[in-house]
């Protein structure tokens, strides 16, 4: 028979225990804050919090399931997952490696509105019904993170009436969706409530709103400023006088952008061109086609230019619209939105001549391929007539030095190869196969040994020798075909012969050198002046050149 010694420690440990297993009369707000004591207190406190969450504590099941996510002892978590709790269901399939389950957990979590889990969810979902449904809970509920998902989901659709008003909710608090909801507005017309938003965007802290704030305030349904000319470099006059032509916002910032590159450019400065402040005229007033040509070149009804411009005011004009393939029609270049600033280097050189180094289309090589045709960066050779080899299958032979090599060194000309005007502007030239005219029988050559910017747009390099035949041509107005010719022709077309014969005048006027004459007079590399040649005649053709 045991002591009343003996059975004080047995009663102490009993005391204990039904403290523990909450079997006492005490409340469980008492066992709650003991265990918590106890928690605090040791080493391994997550036994103790696990008690007093099956108790209902709050506390203690964020404790719980905060260290068994730094930890990732999923363990803990997988207990309180059992006791249905929507934070540890959650985490739980956040950290499982199973996708299985991932997938039950987050849907159980999900079942009882978890914002996370809606949105793991909707972003996990393989069918556009589930995604979108899980979003739309979790949206509805005040979830930021979802409805900025959801009108961005809606919107990649281009189900633009389903997500404004997820947008529009984001928006108010999210400096780019304000942004881009504004930009939306502004091309649906809506522009008070666009400026609107594009304040709002600014106010969250978006630079780029303001950019479009000052656009607005200094384009948009503003007259052209007559001749206001900026040159690609201050010290020369201006050759070739650039209008840009923006049909909207999104354009005027591009032609704006375009305009700041063009004068960076140290590549271009030697060149005497000048660009006018651009205009923004609407879509609707010039009309402006985006597949009207084949192969997707744009187009637009260029008579508009005479309601708003006189012909002195430019002698080229580049034309940006919201989509259509980049092209220079006579003295007129169409870009779009998609078009980087490299495109329009490339084409700027088409205004002077120059032709693409890649192979173009078959109906523009009929034009351009034309035996002994000579442009400024290529010369154009009909190749021998073919013969029949040993196994009597025709080959095309080409000039014995050319066989076996693609590029040579010219010492002196040969007699294949007339290279006197190139040589004038180089002594260390070399032929260079290029790749123009593959689409035809004859052969084109370069005289130069690299890729250059007219093979690829993203090919920086301009040689020299092109830049001194760029700026010759320049200098050389019977060589240049301006947008006055583009004019006259649509004026014609619309039947309106007094305003094409106005503009025809500067076309003839600019071809004899009379138009610009003081920027004819700059001086070349060799520090002589350059002089316009001779007369040209009008060209009725409507050239386009491929992008």
């Amino acid at each position: 028979m045991r002591t009343v010694k003996q059975l004080i420690p047995i009663a102490i440990r009993t005391v204990v225990a039904v403290l523990f297993f909450g079997t006492l009369s005490f409340s469980s707000n008492h066992n709650t804050a003991l265990l918590m004591h106890y928690a605090d207190n040791s080493d391994q406190p997550q036994r103790y919090w696990y008690r007093a969450a099956q108790l209902g504590d709050e506390t203690a099941i964020q404790l719980l399931i905060t260290f068994s996510t730094e930890k990732e002892q999923l363990h803990w978590l997988k207990l309180l997952s059992e006791m249905d709790i929507a934070d540890a269901q959650y985490y739980l399939g956040m950290l499982t490696e199973s996708k299985s389950i991932r997938a039950k957990m987050l849907s159980l979590a999900a079942s009882q509105n978890h914002l996370g889990a809606l949105f793991e969810l909707g972003q996990s979902s393989p069918d556009n019904a589930s995604k979108t449904a899980a979003f739309t809970k979790a949206a509805d509920l005040g979830h930021e993170p979802s409805q900025y998902a959801l009108y961005q989901w809606y919107w990649m659709q281009e189900e633009y009436a389903l997500a404004l008003p997820w947008l529009i909710k984001t928006a108010e608090h999210h400096g780019p969706s304000a942004l881009l909801l504004a930009r939306y507005l502004w091309k649906s017309e809506q522009r008070n409530d666009a400026k609107k938003w594009f304040n709002k965007a600014s106010s969250l802290g978006n630079k780029e709103a303001n950019t479009y704030l000052s656009l607005i305030k200094s384009y948009w349904q503003k007259a052209p400023r007559r001749r206001g000319l900026t040159s690609s470099s201050d010290s020369q006059q201006c050759a070739m006088n650039l209008q840009f032509v923006a049909n909207g916002l999104e354009s005027i910032k591009q032609a704006t952008e375009f305009k700041r590159l063009l004068k960076k450019d140290k590549r271009l400065s030697s060149l005497p061109i000048c660009v006018n402040q651009p205009v923004w005229l609407e879509t609707k007033r010039m009309h402006c086609q985006h597949f009207a040509i084949n192969d997707y070149r744009m187009t637009c009804d260029v008579s508009a230019l005479d309601k708003h411009f006189e012909p002195g005011d430019f002698t080229h004009v580049v034309i940006f619209a919201e989509q259509g393939k980049a092209n220079v029609n006579n003295g007129i270049m169409y870009l779009d939105l998609a078009d980087k600033y490299s495109v329009f280097v490339h084409e700027l050189a088409h205004f002077a001549g120059f032709v693409d180094e890649y192979p173009i289309s078959d109906e523009l090589a009929e034009r351009v391929c034309l035996a002994q045709a000579s442009h400024p960066n290529i010369l154009v050779r009909a190749l021998p007539e073919k013969r029949d080899n040993e196994n009597g299958s025709a080959e095309k032979i080409e000039a014995e030095f050319l066989d076996d090599v693609d590029t040579l060194s010219i010492a002196s000309p040969e007699p294949e190869f007339d290279t006197g005007y190139w040589q004038q502007f180089s002594n260390s030239l070399v032929i260079s196969k290029t790749r123009t005219c593959n689409n035809h029988p004859n052969q084109a050559y370069k005289f130069v040994g690299k890729m250059t910017f007219m093979e690829y747009h993203d090919q920086e390099y301009i040689p020299a020798l092109y830049l001194d035949i760029w700026r010759s041509r320049l200098n050389s107005p019977e060589m240049l075909v301006p947008a006055s010719l583009n004019v006259t022709h649509a004026l014609e077309d619309k039947g309106d012969f007094a305003g094409a014969e106005k503009w025809r005048a500067h076309f003839m006027a600019f071809r004899r050198g009379q138009i610009h004459a003081a920027a004819n007079t700059t001086p070349d590399t060799t520090g002589q002046a350059t002089t316009p040649i001779k007369e040209a005649q009008e060209s009725g053709a409507r050239n386009t050149l491929e992008n």
